[in-house]
């Protein structure tokens, strides 16, 4: 063997993929007009990504610069590692492509031909499909658009609805005629067997010279010569024998025995179908079929059943009677069936293959899903079954149709998903010739129960799967020993969503609270410091880290509304709608706001420099001796910069502070820019003025009960107790977006939380972030089309009063001699002069002194004025009359009552509007 591979050197040492000259792959579409995709948001890392795939392929000749008129769009998988794998989604161009019907091998009749060989050589290609050239005049279908330009591909990419046709015609092509002489090949796996070395050794001769010839090349590391043992299409090569793999069948030998009566209909269910090929069925279950006698029809009724030791025995023996129905079973079929299911824990599935008019199952699946993915919603769960059951059963069904059962009905339109995670599984999807239905819940037994009696044969070393110790009962305020003690006294039927684990009892996915301790479990969750009495979400989402229960919401509704603390600290309600726009995020510590916060806490007046990343939300505050430009510019870079590394952008309002010379000079400095908020806006830096009521929360709270911190100690625990919090607008808390993982706060303490470290900590990190830069991005493009919701539309040059800010209503006060009370709030006439795109900055011109600036929507109104003829002219008189004496030397006063006594009342546009002199 290695001589073989001496004299064939050319086929593997140089690390090239080859170039096949026998055959490209051609695209034939049903449609002339161009298809191009819509372009997605990206993030800096990905596009960074993004322009070093290409110019790497730019380089291997793989891919050039293109002038098509067709254009698909680039999707972004997060690999294992926490590295980004660069896809095209060709999912719009299949739609419109005609489908090559060339058949693959039959399965069985590869399996057979190995019967006799005890020798073998497993090939791997090299870039397997980028060895196969395309078609001249299909080159230009699969251009992908990058920030940097258009580029179509030279070779086959991936994601071609017809690329697993054209590679296996390649390889028929090249070694058909060795098929029964001892060489397999199916799509990408080449198998070289023979009964004796010698007899292998020629074969491996021959098809490293027909290899050579036609221009491809191997991938050495990824080869097998003469393994001992060998894994091929589902089947354990062995010592001269063949066996199906345990692992087809591993998901019902680890069945655990049903707890309840719909437990026990989801069995029946999933062993129903064999019957016909079970002797005695009916027989083998009786014990089983016993528990369902006296208890409730309506699935709906969940009862607890006590399981016996005859009910074990016949579990075991069916167990045993459907491993050897599917392992009898054939491997080809004109028709396949996947149904799969998730429940709030687990997913699982089952392939089975149509015969005389039959379903037959061949292979089953079963999977835990980790903390993380527990915590999706049930379509990302239903979405993430089917994409782990098609990666594991690839050797079945590639280049195969399959109907795909869920009881998911939004599913149906998984491929055509557009953002987020589904997209992105969308276009793994779309390598496969799928249909997906829709099936009920209550019909889809198989893969129900499943999902539901998991055995997990690869556990996942998950960072969030935490280890629940019972602590002695003197060290807990409510301990899980007190749960699970109570929960043995449950007598009340429970809802859907119910499964025990070890005689421990969930609900949905958190240990079961009964009713007795639902008020307790509570109270701790939200009175327990340094949470700060949390609003209902932030409780909530404390007590579902571990506990679950039915009506949970509108217990901690009660609960919280109810606190007598939380109404006393409750701001005032606000009786403005918020007007705001939400800025396009890049990732986490792309985006910096800041700002002061001053407080008087137990006699002492202090000043704090509040900073908050605008995508994790997590924040740093700092006491600070005073308000200057300089001591702002180094607790930033000190307590920020230093530690996060620079921003993209700083956002601030127009305090002295922070338009000074020095700030402006720190931003140059760093590269990055600086915006500042409208002058009395406080809403443009709404994320810092929303922790500031926090704080104001928290040190009001210290207050009331009396607790004795220092203000650096008051400031520490209210940080902790934010950073540790669920925010609203992310679904995690700050620190886990940032870390990986919530702190060990007091109330994990107590029931003893404690993450795990895990090698897919960085990948369950980046793909929460993913969606949620996702979700702000479509949050951003909606507030971008948003109009300001007001009574009231302005267009240019209409008359406008402007909000008064509160120097100039002290100034106002003073030039009148009178209290500020008795100060208008509005100003007299300005003309708007400039309205930004989306109408949230409004630029108005005064007509008195014709300074011109910019406010806020929300700070002007549009004058309003009498409909009556004599009314209106009596309004316009007493108007002029109001500003004759503070009117603008310069202002015609004739021609301004010209304008005034338009209908619209509306001003001249700037250039036609004489400030001379005249008529």
């Amino acid at each position: 063997m290695t001589q073989l591979l001496l004299k064939y050197t050319d086929l593997w040492k140089n690390k090239k993929r080859g170039v096949v000259a026998t055959i490209k792959h051609e695209i034939l579409l049903t449609t002339t007009r161009p298809i191009v995709s819509r372009p997605r948001p990206r993030t800096t890392d990905q596009n960074k990504e993004i322009l070093t795939e290409v110019n790497k392929m730019l380089t291997d000749e793989v891919i050039r610069p293109s002038a098509s008129p067709y254009a698909s769009e680039i999707v972004m998988i997060l690999k294992k590692t926490g590295d980004w794998r660069m896809c095209i989604d060709y999912r719009p161009l299949n739609k419109f492509t005609i489908t090559d019907k060339y058949p693959l091998p039959k399965l069985s009749e590869l399996i057979r031909s190995l019967k006799d060989s005890k020798f073998f050589v497993a090939l791997d290609l090299r870039s397997g499909y980028w060895q196969i050239p395309m078609a001249d005049n299909s080159i230009q279908y699969t251009a992908f658009r990058t920030s940097t330009g258009l580029y179509e591909f030279k070779v086959m990419p991936f994601g071609l609805t017809n690329a697993p046709a054209t590679f296996q015609r390649s390889m028929n092509f090249l070694l058909d005629d060795l098929r029964y002489s001892g060489v397999l090949v199916y799509l990408d796996d080449i198998l070289i067997h023979a009964p004796t070395l010698q007899e292998l050794l020629q074969l491996v001769d021959e098809v490293f010279e027909r290899l050579l010839r036609a221009g491809y090349t191997i991938n050495l590391e990824k080869c097998q010569f003469l393994p001992t043992t060998l894994l091929y299409l589902g089947h354990i090569i062995e010592e001269g024998t063949i066996r199906p793999n345990p692992k087809k069948i591993e998901a019902i030998q680890r069945l655990q025995a049903p707890t309840t009566t719909q437990g026990v209909r989801s069995l029946l269910g999933l062993t129903g179908f064999l019957q016909s090929f079970i002797p005695d069925y009916s027989g083998i279950v009786a014990p089983i079929t016993d528990l369902l006698k006296g208890t409730p029809n309506r699935k709906k009724k969940i009862v607890m059943i006590k399981w016996t030791s005859q009910c074990e025995d016949a579990l075991n023996r069916l167990k045993e009677l459907v491993i050897d129905a599917v392992l009898t079973q054939p491997l080809d079929a004109d028709k396949y069936l996947l149904e799969v299911d998730a429940s709030s824990y687990a997913i699982g599935g089952v392939l089975k293959l149509s015969r005389a008019n039959e379903w037959l199952p061949v292979h089953y699946i079963s999977r835990k899903l980790n903390t993380t993915e527990q915590n999706w919603p049930i379509r990302e769960k239903e979405a993430f079954a089917i994409i782990y059951c098609l990666q594991k059963l690839d050797y079945y069904i590639k280049s195969r149709h399959v109907t795909v059962l869920t009881d998911h009905q939004s599913l149906k339109w998984l491929m055509d998903a557009k953002n987020g995670k589904l997209a992105r599984w969308a276009v793994l999807l779309s390598e496969y010739d799928l249909e997906i239905r829709y099936r009920k819940g209550a019909e889809n037994y198989t893969a129900d129960y499943l999902s539901r009696h998991v055995y997990d044969p690869d556990p996942v070393q998950d960072f969030m799967c935490y280890k629940i110790e019972l602590a002695q009962e003197n060290e807990l305020q409510v301990t899980l020993k007190r749960v699970l003690k109570c929960q043995g006294r449950v007598s009340k039927p429970i809802n859907r969503g119910i499964h025990v684990v070890d005689d421990v009892v969930y609900y949905r996915g958190g240990v079961y609270v009964p009713f007795e301790l639902r008020s307790t479990i509570i109270s701790e969750c939200h009175l327990l410091p340094p949470y700060i009495h949390p609003g209902i979400k932030r409780t909530k989402s404390t007590i579902l880290r571990i506990f679950n229960w039915p009506n949970l919401h509108q217990d901690v509704t009660n609960f919280v509304s109810n606190c007598l603390t939380c109404q006393r600290l409750r701001d005032l309600p606000s009786t403005r709608k918020p007007f705001t726009r939400h800025n396009p995020l890049q990732g986490a510590f792309a985006i910096l706001h800041f700002d002061h916060w001053s407080c008087k806490f137990r006699g002492e007046t202090f000043t704090v420099l509040t900073m908050i990343d605008s995508f994790t939300k997590w924040v740093e505050a700092s006491i600070v001796p005073d308000k200057t430009a300089t001591g702002t510019a180094s607790i930033l870079l000190s307590h920020w910069i230093c530690r996060f590394g620079i921003p993209l952008r700083l956002v601030s309002d127009n305090a002295l502070s922070f338009t000074a010379e020095v700030i402006e000079n720190l931003a140059t400095d760093l590269q990055c820019s600086h915006v500042h908020t409208l002058p009395y806006r406080p809403q443009g830096n709404a994320l810092v003025e929303a922790f500031h009521k926090t704080l104001n929360k928290a040190f009001k709270f210290y207050q009331m009960k009396n607790l004795q911190f220092s203000v650096q100690d008051a400031l520490s625990f209210a940080l902790f107790g934010y950073r540790a919090s669920i925010h609203s607008a992310t679904g995690h808390s700050p620190a886990f977006l940032v870390y990986g993982r919530d702190p060990i706060s007091p109330y994990s303490q107590d029931y003893r939380l404690h993450g795990d470290g895990s090698v897919d900590r960085l990948v369950a990190l980046n793909e929460i972030r993913m969606d949620i830069l996702s979700n702000l991005e479509v949050l951003h493009n909606f507030s971008c089309k948003q109009t300001p919701d007001l009574n009231e539309k302005l267009e240019l040059n209409d008359l406008v009063l402007v909000a008064l800010n509160p120097s100039e209503i002290y100034h106002n006060s003073v030039l009148s001699r009178n209290s500020e009370k008795l100060v208008p709030r509005w100003s007299l006439p300005f003309r708007v002069i400039h309205i930004s795109d989306n109408g949230f900055r409004i630029s108005v011109r005064s007509l008195l002194n014709w300074t011109t600036k910019t406010v806020a929507r929300t700070q002007v109104k549009k004058i309003s004025f009498p409909d009556d003829p004599k009314l209106k002219e009596d309004w316009i008189q007493h108007l002029t009359a109001e500003m004759s004496s503070t009117l603008h030397p310069s202002l015609n006063f004739k021609r301004l009552m010209t304008e005034l006594q338009r209908p619209q009342l509306k001003l001249a546009r700037p250039e036609s509007l004489s400030l001379e002199g005249g008529n």
